[in-house]
């Protein structure tokens, strides 16, 4: 009777959760991998990738290969991905008609090394084209970070540090002349620039870079207004698809779901993230980088793809020093580490580019766990501090056979809508 319960349920979820009309027409869709004839994990790349949607399939050049889509997936459809071992590695074809205005270009990217890279492009890099890139120039104390590129007029910057081996979900949008960049979710950058970027001349590309790319998406607008909650192929906690497991603002309501030793307070005193007033604040006072917050323990599923949200920022008046923080899954005991994460940023700000959107996906082994969050790294007496908020920890349902909600004849049709249903969902 569970399973027939369970069915029913997740195939309402599934009725219900149906996406409005997206703004944009995708006129490419590269999924590395999923619609590729023959290909599998750790499989060297096909000669070409498949464009899911129209005809325009992308020629292999150097030796990408297949692999796990991004250390677990921020796509919850996507069961491969594309590694490209550096940046004579790539897939690639002429460039593909998106115009200077109303255009969209987004997917997952991992970068493992390198920087002042264009991984997914249409043109001809700085002379003209758009597309999504890294750098380290435009700003005091940062090493490397997430930009859109528009050709030959605007480079971008969205002030989100580029952490080695952390998947994350950038979106580069032109919409009615004003240039938008979305990093995992989150707008971080809207600007009207006065002339339109150069026409895409050359070729687009993706990869170009040591690191994988999955799930790339290539479209226009036609005139429409660009809606991240219907164009972003990209999964929100608050998605119908995720079940919440934690979550903690550090508002007054949130008293009791945290512990804290060492140099690590709750603020009012900080720009705070729009969802409330408080913050946590570490080695605030010029004091010794030795904070750490740790969660009450509370229930996961063990085999369920799983994935903490939060926000981190380096407040800063005016200094370049950077802030670091581990991020940690450790059992209810705090015996055993899960999953560790370190993630530093460069960029001191005091302003709305404070907070950057972190999304780490991992696979818990056990039902029950805390989180923890150590800052570390710093220099004792330097002038800017390290602000954590928002805090929300989701995960996909469970497969059936690791949690027993195998469905009974009666349920299994309803079990299967609602499986089609939920992958009719998240593919956008």
């Amino acid at each position: 009777m569970r399973s027939l319960v369970w069915g029913v349920a997740t195939l309402a979820l599934a009725l219900t959760a149906a996406p409005a009309r997206a703004s944009f027409t995708k006129i490419a869709e590269y999924r590395l991998g999923e619609d590729d004839a023959g290909a599998t994990l750790g499989g060297a790349g096909n000669a070409t990738t498949t464009d899911s949607v129209g005809s325009y399939d992308l020629t292999k050049a150097g030796t990408p290969t297949y692999a796990d889509p991004l250390a677990g997936g921020l796509s919850p459809t996507s069961t491969l991905a594309v590694d490209f071992p550096g940046t004579t590695s790539r897939y690639t074809r002429s460039v593909l008609p998106l115009g200077t205005d109303d255009f969209v270009i987004q997917g997952y990217v991992v970068q493992n090394s390198g920087t002042n890279l264009t991984m997914v492009y249409n043109g001809s890099g700085g002379s003209n084209g758009m597309g999504i890139a890294t750098s380290s120039g435009g700003h005091s104390g940062s090493s490397l970070t997430w930009c859109g590129l528009f050709g030959g007029r605007t480079y971008n910057d969205t002030y989100v540090p580029v952490v080695y081996g952390v998947p994350f979900h950038i979106a580069v949008v032109r919409d009615s002349g004003t240039n938008r960049i979305y990093v995992n979710g989150e707008l971080r950058l809207t600007t009207t620039p006065t002339t339109s970027p150069n026409s895409a001349t050359g070729s687009f590309y993706v990869g170009a870079l040591d690191g994988r790319v999955d799930e790339i998406q290539v479209g226009t607008l036609g005139g429409q207004n660009f809606n991240p909650a219907t164009d972003l192929n990209f999964v929100f906690h608050d998605d119908p698809s995720m079940t919440l497991l934690y979550s903690n603002s550090f508002e007054t309501s949130d008293v009791g779901k945290w512990t804290t030793t060492g140099n690590v307070g709750i603020s009012t005193g900080y720009t705070t993230h729009p969802d409330g007033s408080r913050a946590a604040a570490f080695n605030g006072g010029q004091l010794p980088h030795n904070g750490v917050i740790t969660s009450s323990a509370f229930d996961a599923v063990a085999g369920a793809q799983t994935y903490i949200y939060f926000n981190y920022g380096n407040y800063s008046a005016g200094g370049t020093q950077t802030q670091s923080i581990r991020v940690e899954v450790l059992d209810a005991g705090l015996t055993t580490v899960l999953y560790s994460q370190e993630i530093t940023d460069g960029f001191g700000a005091t302003n709305a580019q404070l907070y950057s959107p972190f999304v780490l996906p991992f696979v818990p082994t056990v039902d029950q766990i805390r989180l923890r969050f150590t800052d570390f790294g710093g220099i004792s007496g330097d002038g800017s501090d390290g602000l954590l908020d928002n805090i929300r920890v989701t995960r996909l349902p469970a497969p059936a056979q690791e949690t027993g909600l195998i469905p009974e004849p009666a349920s299994l049709g309803l079990f299967t809508l609602a499986l089609i249903g939920l992958k009719r969902r998240r593919r956008r």
